[in-house]
């Protein structure tokens, strides 16, 4: 399957933001998995999503995976999941927030992100509580930025030195 994940270009900011397309070539996506990941990290991170907080709302210790792996991930999803229980998730189609690709392994923790974040980017990473989707064939995650921090993430991704920080405008075909 080709997702074509567009993006703003991250070049300095300018009057006019070009859009630029990378198609990404994904052996394997479970849509219903992704949607019920999806559901959850909302539920989780909603009501903890606090600008005043950039560094810890999103970053719960007994959720913390460590390095980035695939277990290690999966770790992630079922605690947060067991912790999720009897709460109602919610609906998709009017989702506040984005979603950030984040390319593990491809950053040189220089900061700079982090930095421009307020935070919220620490160790110029997204925060483990908003995982979403680990793509099935590299080192390619998929996390939701909640509503309040998605223009803060937008306006940090310039400082990138290379590219592994991603925020989706959107995707073909459509993952909602």
């Amino acid at each position: 399957m080709l997702f074509n994940l567009v993006y703003d270009d991250r070049a300095f900011p300018t009057d006019h933001q070009t859009r630029q397309t990378w198609p990404l070539r994904v052996k394997y996506f479970d849509r219903r998995l992704f949607r019920r990941q999806l559901a959850e990290a909302v539920a989780w991170c909603a009501p903890r999503a606090d600008p005043a907080d950039a560094v810890g709302c999103l970053r719960t210790p007994a959720l913390n995976p460590g390095m980035w792996s695939p277990e290690n991930f999966t770790r992630l999803i079922r605690r947060r999941r067991r912790r999720l229980r009897g709460t109602p998730l919610p609906a998709l189609e009017a989702l506040p927030g984005a979603l950030l690709l984040y390319i593990d392994g491809s950053n040189p923790l220089e900061g700079a992100v982090e930095s421009e974040s307020g935070g919220y980017l620490a160790g110029d990473q997204p925060p483990w509580d908003t995982a979403v989707y680990w793509l099935s064939y590299g080192h390619e995650l998929l996390c939701w930025v909640p509503a309040p921090f998605v223009e803060t993430v937008r306006s940090s991704l310039w400082a990138q030195s290379g590219e592994w920080l991603w925020l989706v405008e959107s995707t073909e075909p459509p993952l909602l």
